[in-house]
């Protein structure tokens, strides 16, 4: 079936991918429930657990060591207004975020 839309692929997915995970019967309220709730909530499915080598991990950190330290370096820290995201979806923490005086948003502005 051919998508015409953003909309129609994302209603598509979730049909495919979520609504069988939930205990409701028809997809419309499925739909409308989880945009109402802003989230869906489910038990995912077991994985194996991961393992790693001592080799590859002793490679990959003797790796790490070869790198030059000329350029740029980008450090990744969470936000102090959000913390981990966790309720990145709360849009009065959209709000706050944006309004907020976080060093991220003063060193942009200060290039601007």
């Amino acid at each position: 079936r051919k998508l015409s839309s953003f909309h129609d692929y994302l209603m598509s997915y979730w049909e495919k991918e979520f609504f069988p995970k939930s205990n409701i019967s028809d997809y419309r309220n499925f739909w409308n429930s989880s945009l109402r709730n802003g989230v869906f909530n489910y038990t995912p499915e077991v994985n194996n657990p991961v393992s790693i080598s001592k080799e590859g991990l002793s490679r990959t950190i003797s790796a790490s060591d070869n790198v030059k330290s000329s350029g740029f370096e980008v450090v990744i820290t969470e936000s102090v207004a959000l913390g981990t995201g966790m309720h990145a979806n709360n849009p009065w923490l959209m709000g706050f975020l944006i309004l907020s005086q976080d060093s991220v948003g003063k060193t942009l502005r200060l290039y601007q």
